[in-house]
C-alpha cells in the first residue's frame, strides 16, 4: 500500500497521472483511492484488474477536492 503526502487543493482540480504494468495470469487488481484531509473515508478514484498485456501504460484521473487530499494505492 502506497500513501502520498497531503497535497493542497488547486483551482480547477488536479490531475493524477501514473504508469502501470499489469501482465500475467496471476495479476490481481490496482485500485487508487482519494482521501481528503477532512475525512477518514477513502473514495475510489480509479481501478483496473487482471492481465492488461506486457506493456507500460499511462493512466489519468481528475481530482476534485474541497480540502487537501492524499492518493492511496492498493494492489492485490
Amino acid at each position: 500500500r502506497l500513501i502520498s503526502p497531503v497535497y493542497p487543493i488547486t483551482a480547477g482540480g488536479s490531475c493524477l497521472q501514473f504508469f502501470y504494468h499489469m501482465w500475467g495470469q496471476t495479476t490481481g487488481a490496482l485500485n487508487i483511492f482519494l482521501k481528503t484531509s477532512a475525512g477518514i473515508e477513502e473514495t475510489p478514484l480509479w481501478a483496473l484488474s487482471r492481465d492488461q498485456g506486457d506493456y507500460w501504460r499511462t493512466a489519468r484521473a481528475t481530482i476534485q477536492a474541497a480540502k487537501g487530499f492524499q492518493v492511496i494505492d492498493l494492489i492485490f
